[in-house]
C-alpha cells in the first residue's frame, strides 16, 4: 500500500529519506567486490596460467621426445605444486620412456593416489611394472585400465606382455589378439604376438603374423625374419 506524504511531518520526511538512502548505499556496497576478493581472483588467474604454461611445455617437449627435458621441468614445477597431478603424470611417463623404471612407479602410484580413477595413470603404472618384471602388478594395473576403458589399447599389449614375462603364453596371446582387433594397424601387437608364438614354438603362426606385420612395419618384419630364421632362437 503507498503511503500519502502528506500523513509525514517534515521532519520525519526527512529522516525517512535519510534512512532510505543510507539503506541503499548498503545494499549497493553489498554488491560491489572488495579488493580482497579482486586480489584472490587475481592471484588464483595468475596460478590458472602458470600452470597451463607448464604443461604447454611439458606436452611440447614429450611431443618431441625430450624426456630429460620433461623431467627437469616437472621436477621444477612440482617443488610448487606437490600435488598436480597433470605434471606428475609427465614425470612418470617421462621415466617410463627413459626405462627409470623405479623412479616412474612411485610418481605414477601417487597420481593414483590423488586421482583413483586416472586411466592414464593406470596405464603408465602398468608398463612400468612389466618394464620393472612384476609381473602381477602390471597385470592387475592394466586390468583396472581394461574397467576404466575397455577400447584402450595400451592395456591389452602391457597385460600381453606382463602375461608372457609370467610365462603365460595362452594369456599373453589373448591379449595381443584383443589389441589387435581394437586397432589392426598397430604393428608393435603384431611383432609381440608373433615373438610369443615363437616363444611357444608355433613357428607357422609366427609367418602368419609377419605378413601383416611386414606391410605395417618393414623393419619390424625383418627383425622377426632374423628370429624365424634361427628357429626363433631368442637373442643373447
Amino acid at each position: 500500500m503507498r503511503i500519502p506524504i502528506t500523513l509525514f511531518s517534515k521532519a520525519t520526511l526527512s529522516s525517512l529519506v535519510i534512512s532510505v538512502g543510507a539503506v541503499s548505499l548498503l545494499g549497493a556496497c553489498q554488491f560491489l567486490p572488495s579488493p580482497e576478493d579482486d586480489s584472490a581472483k587475481e592471484i588464483q588467474g595468475r596460478e590458472a596460467q602458470s600452470e597451463n604454461d607448464v604443461l604447454g611445455m611439458l606436452e611440447t617437449a614429450s611431443q618431441s621426445e625430450n624426456w630429460e627435458q620433461v623431467i627437469q621441468i616437472a621436477n621444477q614445477a612440482l617443488l610448487e605444486e606437490p600435488n598436480n597431478t597433470g605434471i606428475r603424470n609427465y614425470l612418470g611417463w617421462a621415466y617410463a620412456e627413459t626405462a627409470q623404471w623405479e623412479k616412474a612407479i612411485p610418481e605414477l602410484n601417487q597420481v593414483i593416489a590423488l586421482e583413483p580413477e586416472n586411466e592414464n595413470a593406470f596405464s603408465t603404472l602398468a608398463w612400468a611394472y612389466a618394464g620393472n618384471r612384476e609381473w602381477e602388478a602390471s597385470i592387475q594395473a592394466a586390468n583396472k585400465v581394461i574397467k576404466l576403458n575397455p577400447a584402450n589399447i595400451h592395456a591389452y599389449t602391457n597385460l600381453g606382455w606382463a602375461y608372457s614375462g609370467k610365462g603365460d603364453l595362452k594369456s599373453a596371446v589373448t591379449a595381443y589378439r584383443k589389441a589387435i582387433d581394437l586397432d589392426p594397424r598397430k604393428p608393435d601387437a603384431y611383432y609381440s604376438l608373433a615373438n610369443v608364438y615363437c616363444d611357444a614354438g608355433q613357428l607357422k603362426n609366427a609367418r602368419i603374423v609377419q605378413k601383416p606385420l611386414t606391410k605395417l612395419a618393414p623393419e619390424l618384419g625383418k627383425k622377426l625374419e632374423t628370429r624365424l630364421a634361427k628357429g626363433c632362437q631368442k637373442e643373447g
